[in-house]
Parts: structure tokens; C-alpha cells; sequence
């Protein structure tokens, strides 16, 4: 009979949650960071020489979201406790893995099926946002949640537990959308009512559903298995794979893993810290929600120099 030692998932060691200075001492010298690190300016300088460096401007305002995102969140949670995954029961390395690759195939079945009864959606008369949002609700919660669950996960792990200080922090993010939308209305570049109507729509086609499967499964399964730096990382150069058809229309496939990774990647850095740090996924939920609704009136007044 194998050791039980053998069976279960190495404990990784904590990552110190309880000041920004040792969280980020930490994740700098870190393998991961310096991996994150190197793509991201390895993908800088492949726009660059490559004649694309138009967009490192458009990613610009995301990466700004992100810091200013950070510098308000850190402050907020410098003495948090560690994140609940680490106070998880033991689990069998082999179930972890189950439960990340279930979850991640039935996101791909779920996608199949919705570009294959869309016409027969359309057809029905159903409205395609409301058939959008259902299907990301049912695709990236529902089910994903239902998988991980049945296979020993608690929801609280996930990031459907109590928070720390989420609600404080989710609150100081919703301030700054009201502050970056005033400036955007006072300048005649969007009105309130497109603003909120975006954030709302955002709120259930990406920010919850984006942040349940990436943060709440996908990051929580990887910390649990190679430590919370990769988990963090590996976390957000996934969540910029997500977006990558966000841009393959328009540029070839290295050109858009490079805008994926300045980009979305770099929000997803953001949003793992996030999720870290306030132990649930309200905030992270808000702060993509908002970064999603003010960053479309942003990328418009951008357009200019791309």
C-alpha cells in the first residue's frame, strides 16, 4: 500500500500574505515572477521589431487599471491571512489534477455547444446577449463548479467563502469607477448610462464567469500543486490564452500571444494578487467588471494611434 505522503499533493510553502513587502519579496525572487517577467518583455520587444508597436498603447490603459487596482488593494489588505486554499484538507495530487482537467474540458465541450446551437438559437428568436450570458454563467460557473465540487473541492477554496476586507476593497474599486467614468462623461467621451450598461453586461459575460473558472479553479487547483507563485502566474498567462482570439483576426498568431500577454496576462497578474489577498472573488469580480467597462470608451479614443 502506498504512503499516504505519496498520494497526497505536496504542501506547498506559503506564500507571506501579511505585508505587501514580503508578498512581493517573495514573488520577485521567485522562478515564476522571473518567467512572467521574461515574456512579457520578450513580447515588448517582438511588437517592437516586428513593426507592431502600436499596441503596446492599446494594452496601456490595462496595464494602468492594473497598478492602480494593486496600489489601493495591497494597502487595504496588508496584514491578510493566507488564502484558503492553503487551509484545504489534504487531496490526492491525482484528484487535483482530475478536477483541473474536468473543469477545463467542459468549458471546451460547453464552447462546442454553443457555436453549434447558436443558429438554432438565433433561429428560435432567443436575444444572443441573453443566450450569451447563460451560457457563460452555465459554461464558466455552473458546471466547472458542479465538476470540482463532486470531485472534493469546497466552495470556500474556490473563493465563495467569507473575504477578507473583500467588500472594503470592492468598494474603493467601485469609487474609482465613478471617478474614471465622471472624467470620461465630463469629457463627452462616454455617457453614464453606456458605462454602467457595459460594467452590468460585463459583471455576468466575463467578470464572474472569467474569475470563477480562472481564479476561483484553474488558479487554486495550480497553487495547490506547484505553490502559489506559479499558481499565480501560470493562472494569468492562462487567462491571457483565453483572450488570444480577441485578436487573431487582425494580426498573426505570435503578434496576438504578444498582446495577450502585455495585456490580459498582466490583468490576470492583477486579479490572481486580488484574489489572493481578500481570500474571496467579490473583488476581483468588481475589478473586472469595471476594468472591462472603462477600457472600451479608452480603446476608442486610442484607436488614433494604433
Amino acid at each position: 500500500m502506498a504512503d499516504i505522503n505519496e498520494t497526497l499533493a505536496p504542501v506547498a510553502t506559503p506564500t507571506p500574505v501579511n505585508g505587501s513587502r514580503s508578498l512581493f519579496a517573495t514573488t520577485l525572487r521567485h522562478p515564476a515572477a522571473w518567467l512572467f517577467a521574461g515574456l512579457y518583455v520578450l513580447s515588448v520587444i517582438y511588437l517592437i521589431v516586428s513593426g507592431h508597436a502600436n499596441f503596446l498603447v492599446l494594452t496601456l490603459s490595462q496595464l494602468t487599471f492594473t497598478v492602480i487596482s494593486l496600489l489601493i488593494v495591497l494597502p487595504l489588505t496588508r496584514n491578510a491571512p493566507a488564502p484558503a486554499w492553503e487551509e484545504a484538507r489534504p487531496t490526492p495530487t491525482w484528484k487535483l489534477w482530475l478536477q483541473l482537467v474536468l473543469a477545463l474540458v467542459s468549458v471546451v465541450v460547453a464552447l462546442i455547444g454553443f457555436f453549434a446551437l447558436t443558429p438554432l438559437v438565433l433561429k428560435l428568436g432567443v436575444p444572443l446577449r441573453v443566450y450569451q450570458i447563460t451560457f457563460a454563467l452555465l459554461a464558466e460557473v455552473v458546471i466547472p463548479l458542479i465538476v470540482v465540487v463532486l470531485l472534493g473541492a469546497n466552495l470556500r477554496e474556490v473563493g465563495f467563502g467569507r473575504g477578507y476586507h473583500s467588500w472594503r476593497v470592492a468598494g474603493a474599486l467601485a469609487l474609482v469607477f465613478l471617478l474614471v467614468s465622471g472624467i470620461l462623461f465630463l469629457a463627452g467621451w462616454a455617457a453614464p448610462g453606456t458605462l454602467l450598461g457595459n460594467a452590468i453586461l460585463s459583471f455576468f459575460t466575463a467578470g464572474l464567469p472569467e474569475e470563477t473558472l480562472v481564479r476561483g479553479i484553474f488558479m487554486t487547483r495550480l497553487c495547490r500543486l506547484f505553490g502559489t507563485p506559479w499558481g499565480i502566474c501560470l493562472s494569468a498567462l492562462i487567462f491571457g490564452l483565453l483572450h488570444l482570439g480577441n485578436f487573431l483576426g487582425g494580426v498573426n498568431l505570435p503578434t496576438a500571444l504578444a498582446i495577450s500577454i502585455i495585456g490580459n496576462a498582466v490583468g490576470g497578474l492583477g486579479a490572481a494578487i486580488i484574489f489572493l489577498r481578500t481570500r474571496n472573488l467579490l473583488a476581483g469580480v468588481v475589478t473586472h467588471s469595471i476594468a472591462d467597462s472603462v477600457s472600451l470608451p479608452i480603446q476608442v479614443l486610442l484607436k488614433p494611434f494604433i
